[in-house]
């Protein structure tokens, strides 16, 4: 296939790849914890103007550094706070992925099987469903193919000017990926020391130039934030490294068998229509037989860094207890090389596209219909029912309910959280709260929500405070509006002369 020919699919692919980042990349509403937790930190970095000092619930948040916050806060500033803005960054450091799994191809083995790679990336359900959530994974596997990317290109002329650029660019990328999320983003390197030294590869990774860009760069936030407030080093050292690795402190999965159950369906058939030719080039090549693998390690083939990259970073993930679905997500650039190079000269390119273009259109038929999904965590649903029983834009409370970050979100932070008593993340006693607040005055009126389950509590409060109050069930939800004391109000006659669920008066 004639250069003309590789390059008008190039672009192809570039255009296949900007049109499944950004269509419905914002329909779908906010899911609770994750996106919730994310895009509300950012908007109250962007309320408070404090970039530095992240706030969860006007709370102090430090369980990650702070470049995915901004990067959220850089698209809610040129959107507006909406899904869009809180999603932007992510169909952008997709594209940009996708061109850098293209260029690793190219390096590795010619254009046409970068141009594979890349597409294949491109079309997986696996990062492309990713790219639709918010979350740090996909910020951070940007970082890290780049920091890759940059190591082969310094390998291949180390000991030029041009090399030795490239080399501390490596250490630039990684310094962003600590950035972002902190140690796990240094996994890549440990396949990258192994290859290097096992190979004998010429010129150093670690020089004192580049070492000094990673620590400025990754390291200069945790040194400002840590000096602010005493003791916080010690927060990071022991939760946020020792105890997500080494304990089940955090309770994400840490049963033996979850490796297997749940990393391995997501790095094979996370690749979706692609899967088939993943088990066809692991069988062709013999990639399951370790001896096959260490002939690749001796004869220093690209097929041996790959397997490296996969498999030092899976083992880690393995051995920690803590355990999510988004932290392969990095290996899955290697997987995507690996099925490029099996079938990029064996397979021609119109056939690619045509498989390439089927599963654009299912992934974005999925991205479409989840924005209508009735999806419990779909915070947008959960704010559009309140909003249709909040006319008069009242002050929400939530009872019982630690989280709900999203709507949070939505409601521009003014959301209460009450409590039956002290709580760290409650904001008031629900007794308290009624006698201060809902009977404090004429004016203050309050929606009050929480799940079915914790509404026949919230109800007996509200009646034995003798609350006038409006009652609304909806999916799982009970919802309370508390009522003028004076029954001939303008405001009383329209919530209560509506005929729906039903209401209390006091006497």
């Amino acid at each position: 296939m004639n250069d003309h020919t590789v390059n008008r699919f190039y672009w192809i692919m570039i255009a296949m790849t900007i049109i499944i980042a950004f269509a419905f990349q914002g329909s779908r509403g906010l899911y609770e914890t994750t996106e919730g937790r994310y895009t509300e930190t950012a908007r109250e970095m962007i309320e408070s103007g404090n970039y530095l000092e992240p706030t969860l619930g006007y709370r102090p948040h430090w369980t990650k550094p702070p470049l995915t916050y901004w990067a959220i806060a850089g698209g809610i500033k040129i959107f507006g706070r909406n899904e869009w803005g809180a999603r932007f960054y992510n169909a952008i450091a997709f594209i940009l992925t996708v061109l850098l799994v293209s260029q690793i191809g190219g390096l590795l083995w010619n254009k046409h099987v970068g141009i594979v790679a890349g597409i294949i990336y491109s079309t997986s359900i696996f990062p492309v469903i990713a790219m639709n959530t918010v979350n740090t994974d996909t910020l951070l596997v940007l970082w890290e193919t780049a920091a890759v990317f940059s190591y082969l290109k310094a390998s291949s002329a180390i000991k030029t000017k041009d090399g030795r650029k490239w080399g501390l660019v490596m250490w630039i990328f990684f310094g962003l990926g600590f950035l972002t999320k902190g140690p796990p983003a240094l996994l890549p390197l440990l396949a990258i020391l192994a290859w290097h030294y096992m190979n004998k590869k010429p010129g150093k990774l670690f020089t004192l130039r580049g070492m000094g860009l990673f620590l400025v760069i990754g390291f200069w936030w945790y040194a400002v934030v840590s000096f602010r407030h005493p003791g916080l080093l010690d927060y990071f050292l022991g939760q946020e490294l020792i105890a997500r690795v080494a304990t089940d402190s955090f309770h994400r999965n840490p049963e033996w068998y979850q490796p297997f159950t749940m990393y391995l369906p997501l790095l094979t058939i996370g690749a979706g229509f692609w899967f088939f030719y993943l088990i066809k080039t692991v069988m062709e090549k013999h990639l399951f037989s370790l001896k096959v693998l260490r002939d690749y390690l001796r004869a220093g083939k690209s097929g041996a860094f790959l397997s490296l990259w996969i498999s030092i970073p899976l083992i880690i993930f393995i051995i920690a207890q803590s355990r999510l679905p988004l932290y392969v997500l990095p290996l899955y650039v290697p997987v995507a090389l690996i099925i490029g190079r099996g079938i990029g000269n064996t397979t021609s390119l119109k056939t690619i596209f045509l498989i390439a273009a089927i599963s654009a259109i299912v992934l974005i038929g999925v991205k479409g219909l989840g924005k209508d999904y009735p999806q419990e965590n779909n915070m947008k649903h959960l704010f559009s029912m309140l909003n249709n029983h909040n006319q008069e834009g009242l002050q929400v409370a939530s009872y019982l309910e630690s989280k709900l970050y999203g709507l949070q979100f939505y409601l521009d932070g003014n959301l209460i959280r009450l409590s039956y008593r002290k709580t760290p993340w409650s904001d008031h006693i629900l007794e308290n709260f009624i006698d201060h607040k809902v009977k404090g005055g004429s004016t203050n009126r309050y929606i009050l929500f929480t799940q079915q389950r914790f509404g026949d509590g919230l109800k007996n409060m509200l009646v034995a405070k003798d609350v006038n109050f409006k009652e609304y069930h909806h999916s799982g939800w009970r919802l309370f509006l508390t009522l003028p004391t004076n029954r001939t109000s303008n405001l009383y006659d329209r919530w209560c002369g509506d005929g729906t669920d039903s209401y209390y008066l006091r006497g």
